[in-house]
């Protein structure tokens, strides 16, 4: 990563721990599950709030700008001398008289149109005079006159009605909220009502309509600052109010859920890490019905089956390598017989082909007896006799018999380094021979011409670690790796490929039987380092270096 990047590496911790554990995806997504509804809800709310609004609106508006014509009648008519005519209940209006306060009331309706803050476009288009007893003077429509038969027939005109008499009822003083009018709506409708005073004595009332011509759109309230700010607080709250409490119950549940199905899935997990580890007796605890617990009886069952297939493939692998072994060695005795001239003189054709088969059936009576040794081991039927094991003297010893075969063959020189006076390993001799002697024959195999191989001891707190290194060509990372595993086998440079590929395999197998342990380094062009550890023998002190 650039230097310039290192210091924002954090940024992707949470997609990277995200990624990782199957437990943070569950809570994610029940969280994101959960606002999303809520939002959902949220939203939905908002629209039936706003869709409440224009409705209610556009059944229940009041055109207060009805009041304001109606008062500016009452006003400019408060000192004017027909009011003292009416006010003494003088019914003798001459025509002019009754003109002129006709144009008054047709001034009034002039198509004034008042448009409010929320999109509603209202029209004055009605209004009237009346005395102080509710009778009618001027009026530009006689459809609502008061206490005319045919305006009693309609809803408007009622309420035109009630509100004239709520006025003479007042006499000159205000409502319950202060007020000299008094105003009501009805079906879009809306009438008001203002007295006419001379003084605090009422002398007439003075009536408006004005119908609502435009309803109220979603457009026009989106149109409207204070009311969508009243809104987005409105909308805040309740979302706060909605998401707060159902988080406060949603994380500790989807955590509780999660939990029990990372839990489930990790028990998996250690099933199958033990099965690639070897260990087929774990199971996989099963509860309830669901995939999960499906694929657990699977695993399982398969478990099982593969434990079957392993035992008996052990079975007849023991079996079979036991049965070639006779053949084998009479065969390769044969053989031997008649190298060393029992049965006469041969050509030079046969002997070498004689030398080709005898060369053959020892690698392949080697390949069996590796077979039988590792067959054993995995059925733990290979008898181990512990004693206390003198590394100095079985290293000389296996050096001695390897040397004249190394230098002969393939010049390559053999040494042991191994001081005397080490404490005693703990290990059967046998298996220990057969360790060492794989090791040796493992790095004659793979060291060049001219090469070096060195057995070396140490002491170190409670083991003895041998190593057996050689100046070969060496390892690459992935072949350290795989060094191990059965019948691998290095395709590699000068090597020769005359092994079965058992023989590490047996190494380790033998070394963790005994309870100690084996490691490998290598550098390639440099060569290979074999450290085979096995416990002290019980009695003895390491010396550690």
């Amino acid at each position: 990563m650039s230097p310039l990047l290192a210091p924002f590496r954090w940024i992707g911790w949470p997609f990277r721990l995200y990624r990782r554990y199957i437990s943070i995806q569950l809570i994610t997504s029940h969280i994101l599950v959960v606002m999303l509804t809520a939002i959902v809800i949220e939203t939905l709310a908002v629209i039936t709030v706003v869709v409440g609004i224009t409705l209610f609106l556009s059944n229940n508006y009041t055109d207060f700008s009805s009041v304001d014509v109606a008062q500016s009648v009452a006003i400019s008519l408060r000192n004017d001398p027909l009011v003292e005519r009416l006010a003494d209940g003088d019914a003798t209006l001459t025509a002019a008289d009754q003109l002129r306060l006709q144009n008054i009331v047709d001034g009034v309706v002039n198509n004034r149109e008042s448009s409010s803050s929320i999109g509603v476009t209202s029209t004055v288009d009605s209004a009237l005079i009346t005395d102080p007893s509710g009778a009618v003077v001027a009026t530009s429509d006689t459809s609502w006159m008061v206490n005319s038969p045919e305006a009693g027939e309609s809803p408007t005109s009622e309420l035109a009605n009630r509100l004239v008499a709520r006025i003479i009822e007042l006499n000159g003083t205000t409502n319950d909220f202060g007020e000299l009018y008094v105003v009501d709506s009805v079906d879009s409708v809306t009438v008001a009502a203002y007295p006419i005073l001379d003084g605090p004595r009422l002398v007439g009332v003075v009536a408006t309509r004005s119908t609502l011509t435009t309803m109220p759109t979603l457009r026009a309230i989106a149109q409207q600052p204070d009311l969508l700010a009243t809104l987005a607080i409105a909308n805040t709250l309740l979302f706060g109010l909605i998401l707060i409490p159902t988080l406060v119950v949603a994380i500790p549940v989807g955590i509780w859920r999660a939990r029990r199905v990372s839990r489930r899935i990790e028990a998996l997990t250690e099933t199958a890490t033990a099965m690639v580890a070897g260990d087929r007796a774990k199971q996989v605890s099963v509860s309830g019905q669901d995939e999960i617990a499906q694929l657990g009886q699977r695993f399982n069952d398969m478990l099982a089956h593969l434990d079957r297939a392993d035992r008996e493939r052990k079975t007849f692998v023991a079996n079979v390598s036991h049965d070639l072994r006779t053949p084998i060695a009479i065969i390769q005795g044969r053989v031997e017989q008649m190298l060393q001239g029992e049965s006469g003189p041969f050509d030079p054709e046969t002997q070498r082909a004689l030398e080709v088969v005898h060369a053959e059936t020892t690698t392949l009576s080697r390949l069996i007896d590796d077979l039988f040794t590792l067959a054993r081991l995995e059925e733990t039927s290979l008898p181990m006799s512990p004693e206390a094991v003198d590394i100095a003297a079985l290293a000389t010893q296996m050096v001695g018999a390897i040397q004249p075969v190394a230098w002969s063959q393939q010049r390559v020189s053999v040494q042991s380094v191994v001081k005397a006076g080490l404490p005693p390993a703990l290990a059967d001799e046998t298996r220990l021979r057969q360790i060492l002697g794989n090791l040796l024959y493992n790095a004659l195999r793979h060291t060049p011409e001219g090469g070096l191989i060195v057995v070396d001891a140490e002491a170190l707190d409670r083991s003895i670690e041998v190593r057996v290194s050689d100046t070969g060509i060496g390892m690459t990372s992935e072949e350290l790796g795989r060094v191990f595993e059965r019948f691998y086998q290095i395709e590699q440079g000068q090597r020769s490929h005359d092994g079965s590929g058992l023989g590490l395999s047996i190494v380790k197998e033998l070394t963790e039987a005994q309870g100690g342990s084996v490691a490998v380094e290598s550098t390639p062009g440099q060569g290979t380092t074999f450290r085979v550890r096995l416990p002290i023998a019980p009695g003895t002190t390491a010396s550690v270096r």
